[in-house]
Parts: C-alpha cells; sequence; structure tokens
C-alpha cells in the first residue's frame, strides 16, 4: 500500500518537474538580464535533479510492487575474525623528551636613527 503510494507520489512529481523544466526553457528564451538567466538555469538544473530523482525512485519502487519478491541486501564482501591481523606490538623506543627553555627573554633590540 505504502510503496504503491510512494510510486504514484513519484509519478506525479516527475510530471511537475517535466512542466517546470519546459517553463525554465521557455523562459531562458524571454529574458533579458544577465542575473535573471542565471536564476533560471540554476532553477532548470534542479529541475532536472529533481526529475532524475523521482523516475528512478519510481523505476524502483514499481520494480518493488510490481513483482512482489523480497528485497534483499547483498554484502559483496565479509570480514571474519580469523582474517584480522592482530595489533603490532610498537618496537621503537620512545621519543626524547624536549630540551629544556629557560623564562629569560633575549634584551631588547636598540634602533640606532
Amino acid at each position: 500500500m505504502q510503496v504503491n503510494c510512494s510510486v504514484a507520489m513519484n509519478i506525479i512529481s516527475a510530471i511537475i518537474a517535466l512542466i517546470g523544466i519546459a517553463l525554465y526553457i521557455s523562459e531562458l528564451n524571454l529574458v533579458k538580464y544577465l542575473s535573471a538567466i542565471g536564476v533560471s538555469v540554476l532553477l532548470l538544473l534542479f529541475s532536472l535533479l529533481e526529475f532524475c530523482i523521482t523516475v528512478s525512485t519510481a523505476h524502483f519502487g514499481c520494480q518493488v510492487a510490481c513483482c512482489k519478491r523480497e528485497v534483499s541486501s547483498f554484502v559483496p564482501y565479509g570480514v571474519t575474525v580469523a582474517s584480522v591481523a592482530p595489533p603490532v606490538a610498537s618496537v621503537s623506543p620512545p621519543p626524547p623528551p624536549p630540551p629544556a627553555y629557560n623564562n629569560v627573554s633575549p634584551p631588547p633590540k636598540t634602533e640606532a636613527y
């Protein structure tokens, strides 16, 4: 039931996206200002992206709804405990301590005029 409703809404959204694409293309022919052209192109790209997403989602929803089969996830790679390498012990000596610093400031510089 929910999958069928989702497919229907995706189809409606794809139709509306197609209408939006047609309107933005026709608007590009009428607009003469550069900033308006930029906004129209951006909205056209978003409409194309919306159309691609809704069509692909509707396709996969139709496959699930029409075939009535269970959707299973396939994991192509599995990690077993035996294949994990044990941690390597550190054999290098610890780094030397930082050098000692004193809190004496250097003498002020005198400038010759």
